[in-house]
């Protein structure tokens, strides 16, 4: 059975931020980003266990064709994703996502929703 994925709010927000940013740079970059990340969450339900653990259970997996990993953690029925971070801030940030406590992200569906309202609020402008 494959885990389900979960996002801490702030992993969200960064994940949203990034994607608008990208968005403002060059329209479609956004999308081109966000399909990039979508392939590294596909890769990480799909074997979880291959990405290198960087601090305590903490995973780190690198997006490819942007400078961002996605720092996540496995436990026994879902896959918890910390942060999607750009790899120029400073990771002594990211030890926050380890302190928090479990359960305050939101299903990937839900997720993935909200990524679908900023494509279609982007081209409608």
């Amino acid at each position: 059975m494959t885990p389900s994925l979960v996002f801490r709010r702030s992993a969200e927000r960064e994940f949203e931020h990034s994607i608008n940013w990208y968005e403002r740079e060059r329209p479609g970059l956004g999308r081109e980003f966000a399909v990039e990340v979508e392939c590294c969450l596909s890769r990480i339900t799909r074997a979880p266990d291959q990405f290198r653990k960087v601090r305590g259970q903490v995973r780190r997996a690198v997006v490819h064709r942007f400078p961002f990993v996605i720092h996540l953690r496995v436990d026994e029925d879902r896959i918890l994703v910390l942060a999607v971070y750009h790899t120029s801030r400073n990771p002594a940030n990211l030890r926050h996502a380890t302190k928090r406590p479990h359960g305050t992200g939101s299903s990937s569906k839900i997720f993935w929703i909200i990524v679908s309202l900023v494509f279609s609020s982007a081209s409608a402008s």
